[in-house]
């Protein structure tokens, strides 16, 4: 009999232990050890006052205790396996606060294809062609890197996700790995902290005697596809891919045909429209009130049979 209740109460932890300590952090897997040891304890004790039965602590208890540590341990070194693949994967691409976010919640960090709505940013170099073939390599990586460095850490500074680096192109998003309910705003301030960047660069390259370099940067929101994509066996970039990405290019190119320097989609305004200024009303600093909002034009894009309205935006606070 004895032996029976050992048995059962060891197989009943093995059993819980095996369905709620994957559940449980550390310490909720303690206390819960911790509960069952208490529980032991008490019928046992109840066994010996009532009938004088004299119940093996040592083993039971013992039991109890590998499992636990023997469990915690497994689950400590394959979580700890996996917050070392995430900082791998995502700190090439995005900042430490949405990298700790993913290891606050793994299941964000799937790297499998998913669909997850975001706000994709391009930014490119006006007539960098021209300007490469008016000066020497040295200058033109040199000219570019210091832009590019630049803007990544405008990027960065806004939770941006880098996708990539094309040429003199820039490709980043929101939305995607973190939970960023708030990407077409975060995209929209990080635009207008960019071109106050570039500001600050021109005026640098001025002062320097240097050519000055100008970008336009386009946005767009909508559906995509992101995961890992490329081949398995060599190279792996977490990127997004759909009928979005490929609008938010297209609106960037429009931006020198409209003499604009920044550009967003209906798409996109439909998110931030309640961040912005009342018309008639005066615009106030602070998130994205200082902005303004200008229709420029109704068009169709390179691959779209379904027209979009395209808007200028600028910033009411860089322009003074």
């Amino acid at each position: 009999m004895i032996k029976l209740l050992n048995f059962s109460f060891v197989l009943l932890f093995c059993l819980v232990a095996v369905v709620a300590l994957p559940r449980l952090k550390a310490f909720g897997g303690a206390l819960l050890a911790s509960g069952f040891i208490l529980v032991y304890l008490l019928v046992t004790q109840y066994l010996f006052v009532s009938y004088r039965w004299w119940v093996d602590l040592l083993i039971p208890t013992g039991s109890v205790f590998v499992l636990y540590s023997a469990m915690t341990a497994y689950r400590f070194l394959t979580e700890e396996r996996h917050a070392r693949e995430i900082k791998s994967m995502f700190s090439h691409y995005t900042t430490e606060k949405v990298v700790n976010e993913l290891l606050e919640h793994p299941e964000l960090a799937r790297l499998g294809g998913i669909r997850r709505e975001v706000t994709v940013l391009f930014s490119d170099v006006r007539s960098f062609t021209t300007y490469s073939e008016h000066h020497t390599p040295e200058e033109v990586v040199s000219a570019l890197n210091e832009l590019l460095s630049a803007m990544t850490d405008v990027i960065m500074h806004w939770d941006g996700t880098l996708d990539k680096f094309v040429g003199d192109e820039i490709m980043a998003f929101w939305g995607a790995p973190g939970n960023q309910q708030n990407h077409a705003e975060l995209a929209t301030q990080c635009s207008l902290h960019m071109l106050q960047r570039l500001g600050e660069l021109q005026h640098k390259w001025q002062m320097e005697g240097k050519e000055i370099l100008d970008i336009g940067i386009g946005l767009n929101t909508g559906e995509v596809i992101v995961g890992n994509i490329g081949s398995e066996t060599k190279k792996l970039d977490y990127t997004i891919i759909g009928d979005a990405v490929n609008l938010g290019a297209r609106v960037e190119a429009l931006t020198r045909n409209y003499n604009v320097h920044f550009m967003m989609t209906e798409y996109t305004l439909q998110k931030i429209e309640h961040l912005l200024p009342v018309q008639g009303q005066k615009p106030v600093s602070g998130g994205l009130g200082h902005i303004r909002v200008t229709r420029l034009d109704e068009v169709t894009v390179k691959g779209k049979t379904k027209p979009v309205v395209v808007y200028e935006v600028t910033d009411s606070e860089l322009n003074k």
